[in-house]
């Protein structure tokens, strides 16, 4: 479990960086409208790590269970190609975040194979058990993080469709009975 930890707090610490650097800071993709489906499948992701990483803190799922913690796992791989199309049709990556979305996604690779083993042991068990130990509290802080960043993004999308939308007001016009819109 060790290795399997190396690897989620890498991910973790390499997907805050490309969060803070490449998402706010360079590219700030939370003030451009054309970034509203980016940014919902970035909250997506980060609502399924940190569904992964809460389950990961407080449980192990045994037995029947653990096709939901592999069923979340296939939806970040689907959300993260997702992510790689829209962002190829939508804006033109720097090379530095490209290079590290690749890391994340070869890390996110190796994370697969190292908990499909673990998977397979939890499926022959037959129930749930608590986790304890210094690794379940840093999913535990993960979780938190995620979650977070999650309900951040979620609440700035909605926003981006009001970005620079024209506030429109009917206007009844009686001369010629019709109602135009004043931008």
């Amino acid at each position: 479990m060790t290795l399997l930890f190396i690897l989620l707090t890498a991910q973790a610490l390499l997907g805050a960086f490309d969060n803070i650097w490449h998402h706010e800071i360079t590219e700030r993709l939370p003030s451009k409208r054309s970034a509203s489906g980016e940014l919902t499948l970035h909250a997506a992701r980060e609502l399924v790590y940190a569904a992964i990483l809460l389950q990961l803190g407080w449980l192990e799922l045994h037995g029947a269970w653990t096709v939901l913690l592999a069923a979340a796992l296939i939806i970040e791989v689907i959300i993260t190609m997702a992510d790689f199309l829209l962002e190829d049709r939508t804006r033109r990556l720097p090379p530095f975040e490209r290079i590290l979305h690749t890391i994340l996604a070869i890390n996110f690779g190796m994370i697969l194979i190292t908990f499909a083993p673990i998977l397979s042991h939890w499926w022959n068990r037959a129930f749930p058990r608590s986790s304890s130990g210094q690794h379940w509290e840093r999913c535990r802080s993960y979780w938190w993080t995620d979650r977070e960043w999650s309900l951040r993004d979620r609440q700035r999308h909605p926003s981006l469709t009001l970005l620079n939308e024209p506030r429109r007001l009917p206007r009844h016009h009686a001369a010629f009975g019709v109602t135009t819109v004043i931008r």
